[in-house]
């Protein structure tokens, strides 16, 4: 959330964004950019993650409990004869469980009514990081090559291309390019969805709300505060620069640097920093 521009915006000028889901975001977000992770996530995940409590286990009803009951739709109820072997009470509760039951295909992010609800519990978080940081780098160094950001976040490390020619090995080049292209379409995709309130949603989101977040009347406004224009930073961007250049050069450091433990050299810092920016291709 604190990658989007949209968001951004309305925090630092208080103006309302058009789309409601957006606009309910900012309202239960709790001060996401004003706060560390870790301390906004203390005051906030029961109030907007846990689920309310209320009964998800089986129970058992005897015949004098049926008139005060408080039936619940989306429950089975059966009756089960206690006169007969309970190997054959299980396989037919099991035969009819799985008449009304969806079994494995269940998705219980459907049954949430948390204020902000998973959108699926199918993911993998090595996914979302990567299409996270790949979409970081991107807009904190526009001017690189994807295929750069690929090999600097080490996505591939069979696919060697340092220091070599396109032209001698189009078929890396192709494949590396087109890998970590995948991830900044992920993040993307992810940051469009959380901005209507949908995580973890990797696809592109079913409605497009690019279009004047703020109305014609901000949009030049919204524009200049959040421009991603090569040659000249905007606000947006050096915020975003300010809390996520040191973390983003560490985890190039340390993907680079597997096996290296020494406190790296002046020089070394110097060479460094040009591989990470793309300025060369070389290590130190």
């Amino acid at each position: 959330m604190r990658l989007s521009p949209v968001l951004w915006y309305a925090n630092r000028t208080g103006i309302k964004p058009r789309n409601i889901d957006t606009a309910k975001v900012i309202k239960n977000g709790g001060g996401f950019f004003n706060k560390t992770f870790y301390s906004w996530w203390e005051d906030n995940c029961e109030k907007l993650f846990a689920e309310p409590l209320g009964r998800k286990e089986l129970i058992g009803l005897r015949v004098n409990d049926l008139a005060t009951h408080t039936y619940d739709t989306n429950s089975l109820y059966v009756e089960v004869p206690l006169s007969i072997p309970i190997d054959r009470v299980m396989k037919d509760f099991h035969s009819i469980l799985m008449q009304h039951h969806e079994g494995r295909k269940l998705n219980l992010a459907t049954t949430s009514q948390a204020i902000w609800p998973l959108h699926t519990m199918r993911y993998r978080l090595e996914v979302i990081e990567r299409g996270y940081w790949t979409l970081v780098y991107k807009l904190l160094y526009p001017n690189l090559s994807i295929w750069r950001i690929g090999d600097r976040l080490q996505y591939a490390p069979h696919l060697k291309v340092r220091g070599t020619e396109w032209s001698s090995n189009e078929r890396r080049f192709n494949s590396l390019n087109s890998l970590a292209g995948r991830y900044l379409y992920k993040g993307r995709y992810t940051l469009e969805n959380a901005e209507q309130g949908i995580f973890p949603r990797l696809k592109k989101p079913d409605a497009d709300c690019s279009d004047f977040p703020f109305g014609k009347k901000n949009h030049a406004d919204f524009l200049k505060l959040t421009s991603t224009d090569k040659d000249e930073k905007s606000p947006w961007i050096t915020s975003l620069e300010s809390y996520l250049t040191n973390e983003l050069m560490q985890i190039v450091y340390k993907r680079n640097f597997r096996y290296f433990s020494a406190k790296p050299s002046s020089d070394t810092t110097e060479k460094f920093l040009a591989f990470y920016s793309g300025e060369t291709d070389q290590l130190p």
